[in-house]
């Protein structure tokens, strides 16, 4: 005939019953007061999974489950527009050009013409930007 003794991790003293319970992870019997809550991150918060588990059994929750807090939009502009940077592009005499270097851009304010790809002369009202293209000065794009 078997013994009252349980079987698992539960001890049994008959000077201070307590009840028994089995772990909801690996379904050993162990004393109710030795189980603890399983809980998992939710949102920002810990919160109990409704699960009794042993000491071997139980988990540190994992971070990565829980949301992360971002900070708040910033402030929205009342009427915003849109930056116009001040462009100032310093423009030359054609006589007063730097010395000529293949593909060097430069201003010219008293160009004669402001056709693209025309060679250019000084003496004129135009101000184009003007690019070097290893014989000649001529309008740029």
């Amino acid at each position: 005939m078997g013994s009252f003794a349980p079987r698992g991790h539960a001890h049994l003293d008959p000077q201070k019953p307590a009840a028994f319970a089995i772990c909801e992870k690996c379904g050993f019997l162990y004393n109710h007061r030795d189980l603890r809550w399983d809980k998992q991150w939710r949102g920002t918060q810990l919160v109990k999974t409704g699960h009794l588990v042993c000491p071997k059994c139980e988990d540190v929750p994992n971070r990565t489950l829980q949301a992360m807090v971002l900070p708040a939009d910033p402030v929205p502009v009342l009427n915003p527009r849109p930056e116009t940077p001040e462009v100032y592009v310093p423009s030359v005499a054609f006589a007063a050009l730097p010395p000529p270097v293949l593909n060097l851009t430069a201003w010219v304010n008293d160009s004669r013409t402001r056709k693209v790809g025309v060679i250019v002369t000084g003496g004129g009202s135009f101000k184009v930007p003007v690019v070097y293209n290893g014989t000649n000065w001529v309008v740029a794009a």
